[in-house]
């Protein structure tokens, strides 16, 4: 169910794979499958750091590819050899659960609408979800959990390594291109206004500070104020 803090967990979940990505490109309510409309989606090639690290947890070697020369000019040709296992580019998906009910409603072993949530749809599968909700031992098997530590989130739980095929990395990158990628921001509750329909939500950027609260008697322009102040630009 969408809230302001189901939004918030799911920005901060592709915010975070963003920092941990030499190349990036996501999106939140992404249709990647009939019946599947993942809270965040993102393909992403991590860096050397990150992608190493994982690696060990996973047991799994980097892939690297090697061109060689063989014979004497003009007749040689050229070789390509592959060794490792995985590459560094990821299809990854989030699902982002801000209370218990929701959770276990997905995870909580029930056949429902999310019970696709039970196979692998990407390469990388992530939880986020606010302090209290689950543990690592209710995530299921290749599911990660992502837990939030006030503006940032914690990585409990690391994701476990899904070989799906390539139609399926088309179909997530694909939704992706069509669908305008998000900046790194994040929706805050603010003041009444606030919380009102979800378009009329204020978007603050992630780095912003804590909003002033706006009362009703606020001029019509105070977005825009909020806006600055976001940027920098306020007092």
């Amino acid at each position: 169910m969408r809230s302001i803090e189901h939004d918030t967990l799911s920005e901060m979940g592709l915010t975070w794979l963003a920092a941990r990505s030499g190349s990036f490109r996501g999106a939140s309510e992404v249709s990647i499958a009939p019946g599947y409309v993942a809270d965040g989606c993102a393909v992403a090639v991590l860096y050397h750091s990150e992608f190493r690290r994982y690696c060990a947890t996973w047991g799994l070697d980097p892939k690297t590819v090697i061109y060689q020369f063989e014979g004497e000019p003009p007749d040689y040709t050229l070789r390509k050899t592959e060794q490792g296992d995985i590459l560094d580019y990821f299809a990854c998906v989030f699902e982002a659960k801000s209370t218990r009910a929701d959770f276990l409603s997905t995870f909580g072993g029930r056949d429902n609408s999310h019970s696709n949530r039970k196979n692998a749809a990407a390469h990388l599968h992530w939880i986020v979800t606010e302090p209290g909700i689950c543990i690592a031992a209710e995530v299921p098997d290749f599911w990660g959990l992502l837990v939030r530590r006030g503006r940032g989130l914690s990585e409990i739980k690391p994701p476990s390594y899904c070989p799906v095929t390539s139609a399926a990395v088309l179909e997530i990158e694909s939704k992706l291109l069509w669908k305008p990628p998000r900046g790194s921001t994040i929706m805050l509750p603010c003041c009444p206004r606030c919380n009102g329909p979800f378009e009329q939500r204020r978007r603050l950027a992630w780095n912003a500070k804590e909003p002033t609260h706006l009362m009703d008697s606020d001029p019509d322009d105070a977005t825009a104020t909020i806006g600055a102040n976001a940027a920098g630009g306020g007092k």
